[in-house]
């Protein structure tokens, strides 16, 4: 899956990922017990912008109905979570 800069829009490299940052994320989120849910930060080196992704997955037993109503929410805190230089991205997998 290509990731783009939503600042700049140059595709991400894998030097550009943050592992240290996506993995503290991804602990939190397993302490909390949060499934279908998986992050990944990236720090685009040309115009310093920061993305951190949310990939949304289905849960087992999930109806469609019930996977787009936590999408849409997972959107609407995305939105009223960015930062100055930080982005957050819902996708879909």
């Amino acid at each position: 899956m290509k990731r783009v800069c939503s600042q700049c829009q140059k595709p991400f490299t894998a030097a550009e990922l943050a592992r240290s940052d996506s993995k503290t994320l991804e602990k939190e989120r397993r302490e909390h017990g949060v499934r279908g849910l998986h992050f990944h930060c990236y720090h685009c080196e040309a115009c310093g912008h920061d993305e951190i992704f949310l990939d949304i997955q289905k849960l087992e037993n999930e109806s469609e109905e019930a996977f787009e109503k936590r999408r849409r929410e997972l959107e609407v805190m995305a939105r009223q979570m960015h930062g100055e230089h930080v982005e957050v991205v819902v996708m879909s997998r």
